[in-house]
Parts: structure tokens; sequence; C-alpha cells
């Protein structure tokens, strides 16, 4: 999350990224009593996708104009870094044969790509910011070095303490009670 902050944030100075579209792809348009046009007739499409990109083609026309017409006719693909979404089953339209009016992967930047995915397919956002980290600054920003607890204890001292910082899936304490053992400080 640091890292994709600390993406955005780049982006953001250098121009490249506008407060509009980061509030957009915090947020979402908003609430508000608005009239869709008709989502097509496709199994597949849920309403609530539908609406989403209506309001992205909304919001920023001079970038997404097209998006929904082409959601609707032909299969999308939209690629970030080396993820490939298809927002859509490919064989909805006959073998994949129909095209779409604009190469929406080479035509965006890779934020609005992450949006784009963020809009069609929720699911799959947070792969996309890991990808779009990768892309902006690099691999090493999205991995987790490996640490020997060893290295970490040199660096402490009674006013440096060592702080883990948990996510999810993440457990140290075996790790730190292998260390503890192996430098005799499991007595005390």
């Amino acid at each position: 999350m640091f890292s994709f902050l600390l993406a955005i944030q780049l982006q953001r100075e250098a121009g490249e990224v506008g407060a509009d579209k980061w509030g957009f792809l915090l947020r979402g348009r908003g609430a508000g009593d608005k009239r869709y046009a008709d989502k097509p007739a496709l199994d597949w499409l849920k309403q609530d996708v539908w609406e989403r990109c209506i309001d992205l083609e909304d919001a920023f026309g001079d970038t997404f104009s097209g998006l929904a017409v082409d959601l609707a006719n032909a299969p999308l693909e939209i690629r970030l870094g080396s993820m490939v979404v298809f927002p859509g089953p490919m064989q909805s339209w006959a073998g994949g044969q129909a095209k779409t009016s604009e190469n929406w992967g080479e035509r965006l930047t890779s934020f609005e790509r992450l949006m784009v995915i963020k809009t069609l397919m929720p699911s799959r956002v947070i792969e996309a910011t890991a990808e779009y980290v990768t892309t902006s600054l690099g691999k090493e920003f999205v991995e987790s070095p490996a640490v020997e607890m060893a290295d970490l204890y040199k660096d402490m001292s009674t006013s440096i303490p060592l702080v883990f910082v948990l996510s999810q899936g993440s457990d140290p304490m075996s790790g730190f009670q292998r260390f503890a053992k192996d430098m005799n400080y499991m007595d005390r």
C-alpha cells in the first residue's frame, strides 16, 4: 500500500495523474439520482458494472469515450504490466471475431488502465495495483525483502526497538522464537 501511494504521489506531482482521476479511483462517481442508458442484453454484464462504466465515460469523456460501446460489442483486453484482463467472456462475440473501435491497452496510461480494471473488474484491483506499482516504480517495490533476524538484531538498541508491521498472512513469531533460541534468550 505504501508503494502504491508513493507511485501515485510521484505521478501526481509530475502532472501525470490528476486529482479528479485519483478521486474517481478512490471513490467512484458518487451518489446521486442518475438515469443510465439501458444495459445491453448480455448475461455476463452486470448492471452495476455497466453503470460504473457509464460513470467513467461521463466523468472523463476525453479519455474513455466509447468504452461502454466497446465493452458491449467486442472483447476488451486490458494489459497492465504482466496482467491481462478480459472484462467479458471471449465466447460472447462469436468466437472473438469482433474488433473494438479502440485499442484500449495502448491508448490508456497505466493509471487509466488501473481505473478501467477497477471499474469493470473490481475483484482484480489488488492484483492490478501491484502491477501498477511494478510498472511505475519497479518490481522491488512490491516484493518483500528477505531479512535475517540476526541482521535486524544488530540494528536494535535500547532506544531503537524492533517493530513488526503485520499484514494478512504474515507471522514473524516462529522466526523470532527460533532466533531467541539460537541466542539463548528463550528463558529471559
